[in-house]
């Protein structure tokens, strides 16, 4: 986000905005990545992964070049969890599949009220995927999207902008690469 410098009421917005990179044929709105789970295009509620979480809906939650995120049932714990699935494409890379790997390890070493906890890493057939905390709000994007305008004020801004710089705070010996989600409004999370 940037200060908009043509408003003098203090409020941002998303800066200026890029088009949107030409789709790969056959790449409708059921994805919002290009780089397609394994289950994208089938039907993918109630299917279940490593005999023990089961997906909830019929789109994924997000998803960006390293993959889409799912809600899921822990059948076991019968709680909800968020599932970060590798893309097909990517699940065959070995580096890949260890950058996920990595991300797993590190993310476990992080305690915060403000980052989601990572469960455990899988393998289910040619399936990579992570378990995550699922965490139920809105997230700063689906706000922006409400807004006509597309801005939130400083006031709204601050207490979101707070909670994840302190969550970008690595305790010592760690470094973070890059957060993994956009922040839940009410309490962010990354």
């Amino acid at each position: 986000m940037v200060m908009s410098p043509d408003r003098p009421d203090d409020t941002l917005n998303d800066g200026p905005t890029r088009p949107a990179p030409p789709r790969p044929p056959g790449d409708g709105p059921q994805t919002l990545s290009f780089a397609k789970t394994v289950f994208a295009d089938r039907n993918s509620s109630g299917r279940v992964l490593a005999h023990q979480y089961r997906i909830v809906g019929s789109a994924p939650l997000g998803a960006g070049g390293m993959g889409e995120v799912w809600q899921a049932e822990d059948t076991e714990l019968r709680v909800p969890v968020a599932v970060k699935l590798l893309p097909s494409m990517l699940a065959r890379d070995e580096s890949a599949v260890e950058n996920l790997r990595r991300e797993a390890l590190i993310s476990r070493q992080l305690t915060h009220d403000n980052i989601c906890r990572l469960y455990s890493f899988h393998t289910d057939g040619e399936l990579k995927f992570i378990v995550m905390e699922y965490v139920d709000g809105q997230t700063l994007a689906g706000l922006l999207r409400q807004r006509p305008d597309r801005r939130l004020s400083l006031v709204e801004l601050e207490p979101i902008a707070r909670q994840v710089a302190a969550a970008l705070i690595p305790p010592p010996a760690l470094v973070i690469a890059e957060p993994r989600f956009a922040p839940p409004v009410g309490s962010a999370r990354l």
